[in-house]
């Protein structure tokens, strides 16, 4: 996984499981040539990762395309099922 893909910041989200079996989640907040910087963000916990040291990454930021995107998704569905609560009240 190409860490700094995902940028930074409190949308850039990673679960990690480290080589020593350890598991680190949160939002990455530094990409350095050789590691990053992983926040939690309930408890605030900084932790410094190697790439070296990272066996599996998991992560993702959605864009702004990507939530505009989902958002009319939502809206849509919400539409259609008004409308076929009313065909099926309503004209019967």
């Amino acid at each position: 996984m190409n860490v700094a893909r995902l940028g930074t910041g409190n949308q850039a989200l990673i679960a990690i499981k480290l080589k020593d079996k350890t598991k680190v989640a949160g939002y990455i907040s530094e990409v350095s040539d050789d590691s990053f910087v992983v926040v939690h963000p309930k408890f605030g916990t900084v932790t410094s990762v190697k790439y070296a040291d990272v066996a599996q990454a998991k992560g993702n930021n959605l864009g702004t395309g990507a939530k505009i995107a989902i958002g009319i998704g939502i809206g849509a569905a919400a539409v259609l099922i008004l409308l076929l609560i009313y065909i099926s009240c309503c004209t019967g």
